[in-house]
């Protein structure tokens, strides 16, 4: 049997890496990981190893653990931090956020925003885009009328 020692200076050193190549701080992955920013850089420095739950905590930042492990990157893209956090946010959003997000990134390059041009005056509230009207409206336009004495 081939038994391996870990050398905890590579391993150190490919943490470090992910952590540079995701844009994050030692202190945004100490939190992430639940560790302190001192656990953190033992870590990176090769004077301590990470645990299992560490390196769990910080693959939801997207770190590649095969790399930091062994040193060979996982097939696959990967996310840079911001792509990371979207997806974050994604996951937790309600489904009406979504669809909306999802209406959003699905028009065409170019496509108009729908917008309202408003000059002067007070303004009530303003509708943009189709609209389904259910119940009895009465719509003012115009300027303002003077009191009838």
């Amino acid at each position: 049997m081939d038994t391996k020692v870990i050398d905890k200076d590579a391993m150190g050193a490919r943490l470090r890496a992910e952590r540079e190549r995701l844009c994050l701080t030692q202190q945004q992955m100490c939190e992430a990981g639940g560790v302190s920013v001192i656990s953190q850089r033992h870590y990176e420095a090769g004077r301590r190893v990470p645990d299992s739950e560490y390196l769990y905590r910080v693959a939801a930042l997207n770190v590649d653990v095969l790399f930091v492990l062994c040193g060979t990157r996982s097939v696959g893209p990967r996310l840079d931090a911001d792509e990371a956090e979207l997806l974050r946010l994604w996951r937790a959003a309600p489904t009406a956020l979504r669809e909306a997000a999802m209406r959003v990134l699905g028009a065409p390059a170019g496509a108009a925003v729908p917008s309202a041009q408003i000059s002067g005056g007070e303004q009530g509230q303003v509708v943009v885009g189709a609209q389904t009207i259910t119940a009895p409206v009465h719509i003012a336009v115009g300027a303002k009328k003077g009191r009838r004495t």
